[in-house]
């Protein structure tokens, strides 16, 4: 699969998600922005007040199906918790309840993708 397949399959999840929260919950939530790293040791992380979620492009390739399934919803469960609930803990109960009774899904915290053989690189830090 191309870099450009996998990252428009990012979108259609975040939509799908989206969609379920909206005929689940009533909610209409803005979707956020996605940014692609490289050479980084996270999967994803959201960006609460730029709604945005990135994401690993090393990882995607290597993990993309976990990716899809996971971290996807994981980072989005973290953008709507906080916009509903701006005080909750990031990995606390408002977050799991997300997780697993929005979207079906275990409430992880981390992944365990093998990060041997990724480099940190000091300018996405800054």
């Amino acid at each position: 699969m191309l870099l450009h397949e996998r990252e428009a399959a990012v979108d259609v999840r975040l939509r799908a998600l989206l969609s379920m929260v909206q005929q689940d919950r009533g909610l209409t939530l803005p979707a956020p922005h996605i940014q692609y790293v490289t050479r980084v040791k996270y999967a994803g992380k959201a960006y609460y007040y730029r709604n945005t979620i990135v994401l690993s492009r090393d990882f995607l390739e290597r993990n993309f199906e976990d990716m899809i399934c996971n971290t996807v919803p994981h980072e989005l469960a973290h953008l709507i918790t906080f916009q509903l609930f701006p005080r909750a803990k990031p990995h606390g109960f408002t977050w799991q309840s997300i997780m697993a009774d929005w979207f079906h899904l275990d409430p992880l915290r981390c992944h365990y993708y093998d990060t041997r053989f990724q480099t940190v690189d000091l300018s996405d830090l800054l």
